[in-house]
């Protein structure tokens, strides 16, 4: 058997073909974050990071872990009854509109709907939107804790 052959250990890597590229002699330069910014929708806000925001008596914390949220909705799944299957999906979107109007009325001008981590100790502004799709995620989830609320038929 043959080994295979061994470069030679000083050999060098071919010439580039070309010019050698030059090195930069200055540092470079960041651009300034206006340069860089995207431009911000108006039309809707966003979502603010989770943050210790004190709820005040005209907010809506949109969790089943606030007493006052989960009283309305758990009225609201009794009247529906336990989740079927899909056929009920016009009747949700009457529904979270029908809630979404409730909390707003109820909350005046100066009222918000907050979101909150899952053991209430944060909670944050949400957006409208938002707030319309955390209703729905509810109801559509209501058989979750159906064993709660069916026994208060």
């Amino acid at each position: 058997k043959k080994s295979p052959a061994k470069p030679p250990a000083n050999r060098t890597l071919p010439k580039q073909k070309g010019p050698t590229p030059k090195r930069a002699t200055e540092p470079a330069t960041l651009p300034t974050p206006e340069a860089t910014a995207t431009p911000e929708l108006t039309t809707t806000p966003k979502s603010t990071a989770p943050s210790a925001l004190e709820p005040r008596e005209e907010d809506v914390v949109l969790s089943l872990k606030n007493p006052r949220y989960k009283q309305v909705m758990f009225a609201k799944f009794q009247k529906m009854g336990a989740r079927k299957g899909f056929e009920e999906n016009t009747q949700l979107e009457e529904t979270k509109h029908e809630l979404f109007s409730f909390f707003k009325e109820g909350m005046g001008n100066k009222g918000r709907f907050l979101k909150s981590n899952r053991h209430m100790s944060e909670t944050w502004e949400v957006t409208d939107n938002d707030a319309l799709e955390k209703i729905k995620m509810d109801l559509k989830r209501r058989n979750e804790s159906s064993k709660h609320w069916l026994k208060m038929m």
